[in-house]
């Protein structure tokens, strides 16, 4: 005789269903955020790291060039030629041509050129390259990029591979830039800047001095363009940039040496400016430590052509063509510390440089 033994199939309602995608999403919703605070701390961690060790190859390259910081050095009167490519006509072309010199000794690429010299400022974000023989891996170097600093990961990651600026979301440095120039050059970029007086010479001396020769001798900030800088309107300032002494630093536990001009740190996946409330990012101290702060936590800064005035050098952060809301303008922090090398950027009033006392109010 066959048995036959029945089985009883319980098939999901609609209900259930719905129930169960209910509760998914739910748990989903709760993980993606913690996901994505956990990647934010590693990266912060990773980025700490990154500084520290920028820190040490800084000071090596002090102790190793008689006290000099870290910069391009080469300029019109005292630069050497490289074959097949033209000579520069000023000082700044002369900075551009060590940087193809430096990418070509120190990169898989030994024949990497420019399509022009002239268009961009590299003392900022280029001068890195001088500290590449202190590393062991080859330019671009991880150690000189933010790991949130999605663009320039991507870039940096096959500097054979071509790209798109716009897609990346690179940042052209001027209005003269070209998107071809910053193709070529940018994935050797660093994520982190040199404040302006480790690169600026006359931001570090006569800094009370009411002189508009003085004044006039100085780089300042671009009133309109929070990346850009205007040049010195003095012939006599040409030999102030290139790489002051370490030695004019007075306060070095309180004076930033990089930090990131676009911070991808807080969450801010699409980079902000670093001089935006709230906007926290690490940044490296010349005592060779790296820390985080954000705006409110540092002093405001100079404005370098008008030494007596207490208010700041100011970026109108214009979000489009008819934007003039003073609402938008913001201080250069760090970016301009008063007094330049000699200032103190946090944990302490900023120096005299004849200014009133009154703080400064936007």
């Amino acid at each position: 005789m066959n048995h036959h033994t029945g089985c009883r199939c319980h098939a999901f309602t609609l209900i259930e269903l719905l129930v169960v995608v209910a509760v998914i999403a739910l748990l989903i919703g709760l993980l993606v955020p913690a996901l994505a605070a956990a990647r934010n701390s590693a990266g912060d961690v990773r980025c700490l790291s990154n500084l520290r060790q920028i820190g040490i190859g800084a000071n090596s390259y002090a102790v190793d060039e008689n006290g000099l910081i870290h910069g391009l050095s080469w300029t019109l009167a005292s630069h050497e030629s490289i074959p097949g490519v033209a000579e520069p006509t000023t000082d700044l072309e002369a900075a551009v041509l060590q940087v193809v010199e430096l990418v070509r000794t120190h990169s898989p690429n030994p024949d990497w050129e420019l399509s022009t010299l002239s268009g961009f400022f590299p003392y900022l974000r280029y001068s890195h390259l001088t500290l590449a023989s202190y590393f062991e891996t080859s330019m671009p170097s991880p150690e000189f990029v933010c790991p949130l600093d999605r663009p320039l990961v991507q870039a940096s990651s096959d500097i054979f591979e071509e790209f798109d600026p716009v897609e990346v979301g690179a940042e052209v440095s001027s209005s003269s830039d070209t998107q071809q120039s910053l193709r070529e050059r940018f994935a050797f970029a660093s994520s982190y800047h040199l404040s302006v007086s480790a690169v600026d010479s006359a931001q570090n001396v006569d800094i009370s001095s009411t002189e508009r020769r003085v004044h006039r001798s100085r780089w300042v900030q671009n009133s309109t363009a929070p990346n850009g800088i205007d040049g010195p309107t003095s012939a006599s300032s040409r030999a102030s940039l290139g790489a002051p002494r370490i030695e004019k630093v007075r306060a070095p536990g309180q004076k930033v040496l990089k930090f990131h001009q676009l911070s991808y740190h807080g969450g801010n996946r699409n980079g902000e400016y670093f001089f935006l409330p709230g906007i926290p990012q690490p940044m490296l101290v010349f005592d060779g430590s790296a820390r985080s702060f954000t705006p409110e936590d540092l002093n405001r800064g100079w404005n370098p052509s008008q030494p007596q005035s207490a208010n700041p050098s100011t970026v109108n952060l214009m979000r489009n063509d008819r934007d003039t809301n003073d609402d938008n303008r913001y201080p250069g922090y760090i970016k301009w510390t008063r007094g330049g090398l000699r200032g103190i950027d946090f944990a302490g009033r900023e120096i005299s440089t004849g200014q009133p006392t009154e703080v400064y109010t936007p």
